[in-house]
């Protein structure tokens, strides 16, 4: 008699343990769904889906001047996914074998957030080279700490440079999604 009830009583801790292991997941799933994969899902409806891979759905729509795409985080990830409004002004770049590859003279990314400030960042080709730079909303320059000033004026001279084709990206956001 002893042992059933020794069996029931771990049994019922098993149930109640699965039952709390279940809720968490749950929980975590809504956490996630609202927080990372909402910003991203209501900025879709405009776009058609463009891949499906291991590294997530994508979404795009291209007309005569930008690109855009949405790489939607992976699945319960709260790292990942991004949009991406590139310019059709391509750039051409040849490489050390003579391959020629071309560039979007300025690409915008922005990393929208629920519960923090959005995100945004920008890549410039310029002389040869792609910056990935952080900015704010307003197209200012974002450094990090550990920066020297001459790096920090180098930067904001490249946005500056760019700031007429940058503004008019961010505009075209603007028109395409009113709340990013």
């Amino acid at each position: 008699m002893k042992q059933n009830k020794s069996k029931n009583i771990s049994f019922k801790k098993l149930i109640i343990m699965l039952i709390i292991i279940l809720l968490i997941f749950a929980v975590y799933n809504l956490t996630w769904y609202f927080l990372k994969y909402q910003p991203y899902h209501k900025l879709c409806a405009s776009l058609e889906k463009s891949d499906e891979g291991l590294r997530g759905q994508r979404y795009s729509y291209s007309d005569a001047d930008y690109t855009y795409l949405i790489k939607m985080p992976s699945y319960l990830s709260f790292q990942g996914g991004f949009i991406n409004v590139a310019s059709n002004n391509k750039i051409s770049q040849h490489t050390e074998n003579g391959a020629q590859i071309q560039y979007p003279s300025c690409s915008l990314f922005i990393w929208p957030q629920i519960m923090k400030e959005t995100k945004y960042g920008v890549s410039v080709f310029e002389d040869d080279e792609i910056y990935m730079l952080a900015i704010d909303k307003e197209l200012n320059y974002v450094p990090n700490d550990s920066e020297l000033s001459a790096e920090i004026e180098s930067k904001e001279t490249i946005i500056n440079n760019h700031y007429k084709e940058i503004s008019e990206i961010m505009n075209a956001v603007n028109n395409m999604w009113e709340d990013v």
